[in-house]
């Protein structure tokens, strides 16, 4: 397993983060990701990164409103 770090820590390594994950579900073949988000930003990036490659996320938040899951 190889290991990346970056310069800086934030938001802007979200992307590479997404495009690292991205590459090691599909070499090593993995049906299932899972991604906690308070916001929703991260989630969002990792489902564009992966439609990139025709990997289908499911999105699941949790609504703190109102507690249900969508």
């Amino acid at each position: 397993m190889a290991v990346h770090l970056f310069e800086n820590k934030g938001w802007e390594n979200t992307y590479k983060t997404a495009e690292l994950a991205r590459e090691y579900a599909k070499e090593h073949g993995l049906k299932y990701v899972v991604l906690a988000s308070k916001t929703g930003y991260t989630i969002d990036i990792f489902m564009e990164t992966f439609a990139k490659a025709g990997v289908e996320l499911q999105k699941y938040l949790n609504d703190e409103t109102n507690n249900s899951t969508r």
